[in-house]
């Protein structure tokens, strides 16, 4: 596989998926997920390890901060709610990032719409240079959220070192947490950590009414996954979406 593609910007696609509140018919954010025109889409995240451990994180995050730039600066584009993107370990341990990262945010008309997820396949090499990068986004309203929590680098360790203001559950445990007490077992520490950090949690992987009903009793926040919606290029508008989520039952 030949990272070099990543230069071209036709072989990008971005889509959007919604995560929502689990308490309340309120939209939490649209989360920005990457796809790969000349991949299948079950070959993105194999693709995205490719080009992270070959060195070309950076180039990635880029690229995709770029291409989202007009969706964020369209304040009609899906009501106006928060958008979430994904940055890696690796850019936010790094200066050249973050002075990049600068003049992008200064590109962005309301950068407190922007909500970065931070993830861990490529681990943080440098807290305190990482400690800046936060500090930024926190003068600029911008949100932190630790993804992927319970795998890779994303444990309780990171939340002890940097001043996140959510997390995100990994996937895989929500698939297993009904018949696998090692995930539940996860699943109640993230919230049980929220509590004592303050922070905002979600729920990812999220197919059923079984799962919603499973997170509000564990007390998860918001929920992600193919009950809420799948990823898509033009995603249902917030009040449509809301009112088929309240149809189905999700909120009585």
């Amino acid at each position: 596989m030949n990272p070099s593609f990543l230069m071209f910007d036709h072989e990008i696609d971005l889509v959007f998926q919604p995560i929502v509140s689990i308490e309340r018919p309120e939209i939490y954010s649209y989360e920005c997920l990457v796809r790969f025109t000349d991949r299948e889409p079950h070959e993105t995240q194999e693709t995205i390890n490719f080009i992270e451990t070959s060195g070309r994180a950076l180039l990635l995050d880029r690229r995709v901060s770029l291409r989202l730039l007009d969706s964020l600066n369209d304040l009609s584009f899906l009501d106006g709610s928060p958008i979430s993107m994904n940055i890696t370990g690796h850019s936010v341990s790094s200066t050249t990032y973050l002075n990049w990262f600068e003049s992008f945010v200064k590109r962005i008309k309301e950068p407190s719409r922007l909500i970065v997820e931070l993830t861990e396949t490529l681990p943080i090499s440098d807290i305190k240079q990482s400690r800046i990068f936060f500090d930024f986004c926190r003068s600029k309203g911008i949100f932190i959220s630790l993804d992927d929590y319970g795998t890779g680098h994303s444990h309780i360790e990171r939340l002890h070192e940097l001043p996140f203001r959510g997390a995100k559950l990994d996937g895989d445990f929500v698939l297993k947490w009904h018949e696998c007490e090692k995930s539940l077992s996860v699943a109640k520490e993230l919230v049980e950590l929220s509590e004592s950090f303050g922070l905002t949690t979600t729920a990812e992987f999220v197919s059923s009414i079984e799962d919603i009903n499973r997170a509000r009793m564990l007390g998860y926040h918001n929920a992600q996954g193919h009950f809420i919606g799948r990823p898509e290029c033009n995603p249902t508008p917030p009040t449509e979406l809301l009112k088929n989520l309240t149809d189905q039952g999700m909120y009585q």
